[in-house]
């Protein structure tokens, strides 16, 4: 006896709509621009540029203050321009009243050829000693940094004062193979500590004039990554890759345990974005200001890049941009079913991604004890999802 099923085949959990986060006013082709290290009041700052292909002209940098309206070239006899095979290089003694300044480099023949602009936010140096500073991620094994700024009292008055390195305030006996302390210059000093384990974790110092100390800076071994993340991550991301942005999503960028980035910048496509730190949320770097649907790019390249002072190459992390993709309508196979056989009801979805959630209901009934596959098409980046549900004869 032949019996008709009335089944319905649901798709859930995927949305139609698809923003891109887009930080509109960073959008440049031309080439990528960072703050190269800390910086402070009255100290040497560097500003580095790196064109996206030879400019094939002289390079000038601009900049342009608080309050005023245009902006100007960049000149002085504390100025230093140069060039290495790749980048441009701008150094010079910034006072206060850089604080806040926007700059930018420049082909001095051709104006549309420019990097984005980035601003720059000195600090002062507090306290009778100086700063102390981190200079890039701790890494189980690897060797870590400290950056001692000193301020200018200790530079004035050095040749009369000590400075004695601290961890748990107890004094630290530089020696090979455990300790180094290099001099940079005037401006600063370097203890690399050889080889960090747990040992070497806690809190350290600089100790001058006997009586006054830098603020503390704690040590500790993450316990997991130290590399940036993309995100959000879905549970596919290692099949696809994919971050999927929807209407009023966020995109972000996050780094881990505290070691503060000299530059956050995320690549996508020919453009690059100088990301900030969320005021709420330290270590995550959004990028927002939705201003642009992703019409036409389902699928694009992103790379989330990670400065620190003391690393020759930025630390990075990759995924792939993914608007929503609804795929086809679903389609129900319902063969008829015939005592002493054995029949499979087929649900499917095609060419969506991420991949559906598929339900089979006999009448309002949910049929559990369902198998679906969402097979992954490498080349066209889609999903082919299916639910199979296999029916015994009676």
């Amino acid at each position: 006896m032949l019996r008709q099923w009335m089944i319905i085949c649901a798709q859930l959990a995927i949305h139609i709509s698809a923003l891109l986060s887009y930080v509109c006013a960073a959008n440049n082709k031309y080439g990528t621009i960072s703050v190269v290290g800390p910086t402070f009041v009255n100290r040497e700052v560097t500003l580095k540029a790196t064109p996206s292909y030879p400019w094939g002209c002289d390079v000038e940098w601009k900049y342009k203050k608080v309050g005023d309206t245009t902006f100007q070239t960049m000149n002085g006899t504390n100025v230093k321009r140069y060039s290495d095979d790749t980048s441009f290089l701008l150094k010079w003694t910034a006072s206060v009243e850089y604080n806040g300044s926007y700059f930018y480099a420049g082909c001095s023949t051709n104006e549309t050829i420019q990097t984005s602009m980035i601003s720059i936010n000195i600090k002062d140096i507090v306290g009778p000693c100086g700063a102390l500073v981190l200079l890039g991620p701790i890494v189980r094994g690897g060797n870590v940094k400290l950056g001692y700024f000193p301020s200018d009292s200790f530079i004035q008055r050095q040749t009369y004062t000590t400075r004695i390195w601290k961890k748990h305030f107890q004094d630290i006996e530089i020696q090979e193979g455990s300790y180094e302390e290099r001099i940079e210059s005037d401006f600063l000093y370097i203890l690399t500590i050889f080889k960090f384990e747990e040992r070497n974790e806690g809190t350290y110092i600089l100790n001058c004039y006997s009586s006054y100390n830098t603020d503390s800076v704690q040590l500790h071994i993450p316990e997991i990554s130290v590399y940036p993340v993309l995100g959000p991550k879905f549970p596919d991301f290692n099949t696809t890759e994919c971050i999927y942005v929807y209407a009023g999503s966020d995109f972000y960028c996050k780094t881990e345990f505290g070691t503060e980035p000299v530059e956050v910048v995320l690549l996508f496509g020919n453009d690059s974005f100088v990301l900030s730190e969320n005021d709420e949320n330290k270590g995550v770097y959004r990028y927002q200001n939705v201003c642009q649907q992703i019409a036409g790019m389902s699928r694009r390249n992103v790379i989330c890049q990670v400065s620190y002072i003391a690393l020759e190459t930025p630390d990075e992390a990759h995924g792939s941009l993914c608007s929503v993709e609804t795929g086809s309508l679903p389609v129900l196979t319902v063969p008829e079913l015939l005592h002493g056989e054995i029949s499979t009801p087929i649900c499917e979805v095609r060419n969506a991604i991420p991949a559906p959630t598929i339900e089979i209901h006999v009448d309002n009934v949910l049929l559990g004890d369902v198998q679906q596959t969402d097979a992954f098409n490498e080349s066209s980046h889609i999903f082919t999802s299916s639910l199979f549900y296999v029916t015994f004869p009676e």
